[in-house]
């Protein structure tokens, strides 16, 4: 349906390839403006810019010794299955995928540009 109408609004014929449209237009689609948003919460969350109950920490704050995952975060523990796949749980782990050089930058405006960039790739 997305497709569809902005197909229609930006006067691209019906047989249009989807991938060309948003190429041309500079539009995510949903599934990338999905993760754009989640990464944007997680990002506030950890930084302190939107009141949350979520707790994040670094596994590095965890451990005294070195290692490669210092960086990525966790929330608390969890007993059931259920509360293990909430919205918090599943943003952090699509945070966790995004590189470094994005999710460490203080600005967030510029935070959102690169992480655009990266999803338009």
């Amino acid at each position: 349906m997305q497709n569809k109408i902005i197909k229609s609004i930006f006067g691209f014929d019906y047989y249009t390839p989807t991938q060309e449209v948003y190429d041309k237009t500079n539009i995510l689609e949903i599934n990338k403006l999905k993760i754009l948003e989640q990464v944007k919460f997680t990002y506030n969350v950890k930084n302190n810019n939107l009141k949350s109950n979520t707790k994040l920490s670094q596994v590095s704050d965890c451990h005294k010794y070195s290692i490669r995952s210092k960086q990525h975060l966790r929330t608390g523990f969890y007993k059931t299955a259920r509360s293990q796949n909430n919205p918090v749980q599943n943003t952090t782990i699509i945070y966790k995928t995004i590189p470094q050089e994005i999710t460490n930058l203080k600005n967030i405006r510029k935070m959102c540009h690169n992480l655009q960039v990266f999803l338009r790739k």
